[in-house]
């Protein structure tokens, strides 16, 4: 338990919260496909990232396309190594 609360809702609260974010985007992202305003293949990619953590087809995805393409995969890497150190300055 953490904070009076069991630790597996915590994990589960930011399960859903990933998950609906990521549909959002994707439904953006459709939108944007289709409307020249917004910016429909990076919706896209944003939520399939978003997802891929959850999603185990989304995961595929994202781990086919750092393989097929190198560039793409060291920028995720980068990207995540900075959120991991803003979050981690974030909790202190």
């Amino acid at each position: 338990m953490k904070n009076g609360k069991p630790r597996g809702a915590l994990i589960l609260s930011w399960s859903a919260i990933r998950i609906a974010l990521g549909s959002f985007l994707l439904a953006l992202g459709v939108l944007g496909l289709v409307l020249p305003i917004l910016q429909g293949w990076l919706l896209l990619a944003l939520g399939a990232l978003v997802l891929s953590r959850d999603v185990p087809a989304f995961r595929r995805l994202v781990h086919w396309i750092t393989k097929r393409f190198p560039l793409v995969g060291e920028a995720l890497e980068r990207i995540k190594t900075r959120w991991q150190a803003l979050v981690e300055r974030g909790r202190r």
